[in-house]
């Protein structure tokens, strides 16, 4: 189906789609090698431990930091310091 862009319709009913084409596929049929497909789970599972040793690393930092504060910080576990006016 072929639109006229200058019709009222092209933006409205066609959404600027100039040409389009609609297909339905009901059937795919997949040949995966066995030794391809051991590889890419081999992959996967290789970027899956990197990204969960990162991620401790990152855990793990953010807790030293949190259970060490820099000198002269007050996080909120500690009190607040009183202001006595004279």
């Amino acid at each position: 189906m072929e639109v006229d862009r200058k019709s009222p319709e092209f933006y409205f009913r066609h959404q600027s789609v100039v040409k389009k084409l609609d297909v339905d596929i009901r059937t795919l049929v997949v040949d995966f090698q066995r030794e391809a497909v051991i590889d890419v789970m081999q992959v996967t599972s290789r970027v899956q431990s990197e990204m969960m040793a990162a991620v401790a690393d990152v855990a793990a930092a953010a807790a030293a930091a949190a259970a060490h504060p820099p000198a002269g910080k007050v996080t909120p576990s500690q009190p607040q310091p009183k202001i006595q006016s004279a």
